[in-house]
C-alpha cells in the first residue's frame, strides 16, 4: 500500500511549499489533497466559468476573507467551509474526507505526500484501509492555529494502529533542509513522540525500534535537546530497543 506523508502545520507555514518540493526532488511520486471532495462539489454548485472565479479568489490571500456576489455574501473560505461542515459531514460522517483519500491512494508502494492535514478524523480511515501513514508535525516560528478548525494531530489512544508521527522544525528560507528532514524522517518504521499541550510542541521525536530520530533538531547541541525536553507537559516514553542516538 501506499506509504503517505501527510504536512501538518498552521495556513502560511510552508507546507505546499516543501511538497512542491518533494515532488520536484523525486522524494514523492504523487501529491493528494482532503479537500478534492469539496473542490468537486464546489465546481457542481457553482458551475464552470464561476468556479474559475471561485479559485482564483480563494488562492488569494487578499480575497479569500472577502465576501464576493457569486458566493450570495459568502467568503470563498466560508463557502468552503459550509461545503465541508454543513453538506458533507452531517450527511456521511467527519471521517469522509479520509475515507475517500483511502479509496482514491494507488495500491502500490508509491510515496504519496499530503499538505493539508489538519484533522484527527480522517486519519484513520487511512490506517485501516493499510497504508503506512506518517505525520510530519511541522512548526515554525510566528504561525498557529488560532482561528483555524484544524490543529495539530494527535491522534488517539484506541486507535488499533497508530500512524507515525514526525515532529519537525522549520526555519525561513530553508525549504530544502526542510523537505530533506520530511524524507528522512519518514525513511523511519514508527516514531511515538512525546506530548506536550496543544500550545507548546514537543521537542524530542522520540525513538524507532532500534534507533531514535530527532526530526528536525540535527546539528544542534545533545545538551540543548535534552534541556528542551524538561520544558513543561508530561512527557510519556514507550519501551524500545537498541540504541538510541541524539
Amino acid at each position: 500500500m501506499a506509504k503517505v506523508i501527510i504536512l501538518n502545520a498552521p495556513a502560511g507555514s510552508g507546507k505546499d511549499t516543501i511538497a512542491n518540493y518533494l515532488l520536484d526532488s523525486d522524494l514523492a511520486e504523487s501529491s493528494a489533497s482532503f479537500k478534492t471532495p469539496i473542490f468537486n462539489m464546489a465546481q457542481a454548485i457553482l458551475g464552470v466559468d464561476k468556479y474559475e472565479q471561485f479559485i482564483s479568489l480563494y488562492e488569494c490571500r487578499q480575497t479569500k476573507e472577502q465576501a464576493v456576489g457569486i458566493l450570495h455574501g459568502l467568503s470563498p473560505r466560508e463557502f468552503f467551509i459550509d461545503i465541508s461542515e454543513r453538506m458533507i459531514k452531517p450527511v456521511f460522517g467527519n471521517d469522509y474526507f479520509g475515507k475517500y483519500m483511502a479509496d482514491s491512494l494507488p495500491a502500490g508502494d508509491e510515496v504519496v505526500v499530503v499538505a493539508d492535514g489538519g484533522f484527527d478524523s480522517e486519519i484513520l480511515p487511512l490506517i485501516d484501509a493499510g497504508h503506512e501513514v506518517h505525520i510530519c508535525r511541522l512548526y515554525r516560528d510566528g504561525f498557529t492555529f488560532d482561528g483555524d478548525s484544524r490543529n495539530y494531530i494527535r491522534g488517539n489512544s484506541w486507535w488499533k494502529k497508530q500512524p507515525a508521527y514526525h515532529d519537525i522544525y522549520i526555519a525561513d528560507g530553508e525549504v530544502e533542509e526542510s523537505a530533506n528532514k520530511v524524507a528522512d524522517a519518514c525513511m523511519v518504521d514508527h516514531v511515538s513522540s512525546i506530548q506536550f499541550g496543544a500550545e507548546q510542541p514537543p521537542v524530542l521525536v522520540g525513538c524507532a525500534v532500534g534507533r531514535m530520530n530527532i526530526a528536525g533538531l540535527r546539528g544542534y547541541e545533545k545538551e540543548s535537546v535534552q534541556r528542551a525536553s524538561l520544558q513543561g507537559g508530561a512527557a510519556t516514553f514507550g519501551a524500545w530497543k537498541g540504541e538510541c542516538d541524539v
